[in-house]
């Protein structure tokens, strides 16, 4: 038992280091693995190759953000000539490379709520200030998407949550809406956001 659970702990802590380890079946019928017998510190791979691998790696997140990022920019060009379809086809390729890219969420937001899509234009919006809650710009857009919508409360409440991230654009349309720059009273004139 000591055996078997030293190779597993071995195969753990060395993963991705060694090309395989022991197998599931040769662990849980207490045999030795071929490659585990004998490994000593000169099987282990340097510090040098470590950095190798660690450089390499950051060349391929590198080239893969800088073709995302390219993607976004040319979408937006694409939505300055009001080309939305192939805008919209820009950002959903820089979304598949860089799931975390909030610009690309909320320009095809924008993209689809040119084209009339509104449901995945405040899908959009909303998965933009998932990945960066303080995109004021997101909050907006999904207000004026809410708005286009005939959702009034929730357009309020988005403007009202960009302008207290700062978009005085927001502040305006929340002033708009409500008659008031600090937003809609409750009867207990508490300020809604």
């Amino acid at each position: 038992m000591k055996k078997t659970l030293f190779v597993g702990i071995v195969c753990l802590l060395l993963a991705g280091l060694i090309s395989s380890c022991a197998t599931m079946d040769t662990i849980f019928e207490d045999k030795e693995p071929a490659n585990a017998a004998g490994l000593d510190d000169k099987d282990e791979p340097s510090d040098a190759q470590d950095d190798a691998k660690s450089d390499e790696s950051d060349k391929i997140v590198s080239r893969r953000s800088i073709e995302s990022l390219e993607l976004v920019n040319h979408g937006k060009q694409l939505l300055e000539e009001d080309n939305n379809a192939a805008a919209i086809v820009d950002f959903t390729n820089a979304i598949s490379i860089d799931k975390g890219l909030a610009d690309a969420y909320y320009y095809r937001g924008l993209a689809y709520d040119n084209e009339g899509d509104f449901e995945r234009a405040v899908q959009d919006f909303s998965k933009t200030a998932a990945i960066n809650p303080e995109y004021s710009k997101a909050y907006f857009g999904r207000g004026e998407v809410n708005l286009k919508l005939g959702e009034i409360s929730a357009a309020i409440y988005d403007f009202g949550l960009a302008c207290d991230k700062g978009y005085i654009a927001a502040c305006s349309e929340r002033e708009k809406l409500t008659g008031s720059l600090a937003g809609p009273r409750l009867n207990d004139e508490k300020v809604l956001p």
